[in-house]
């Protein structure tokens, strides 16, 4: 983190199903995308402007929120 032109996110449950929203700075979903435990899974930012998102990654009840920056050149 910065990423420029893409991300990864690898889960570690292989039990699990995923849920991985990203949201912008005004709380638009900009990318949606469900997961099983133990996918990795390569998220392209070239559509994304520069600029902070909030990764959300929800599992049943538990929820993580990470934030990403993307920065392009």
């Amino acid at each position: 983190n910065p990423a420029n032109s893409q991300t990864s996110i690898k889960l570690s449950s292989p039990v699990e199903n995923y849920s991985i929203q990203i949201f912008n700075m005004l709380g638009e979903l900009v990318c949606d995308k469900s997961l099983k435990g133990n996918d990795s899974n390569t998220i392209d930012l070239t559509e994304f402007t520069s600029g902070t998102y909030w990764v959300e990654i929800q599992s049943g009840y538990s929820i993580w929120k990470k934030k990403l920056i993307v920065l392009h050149n």
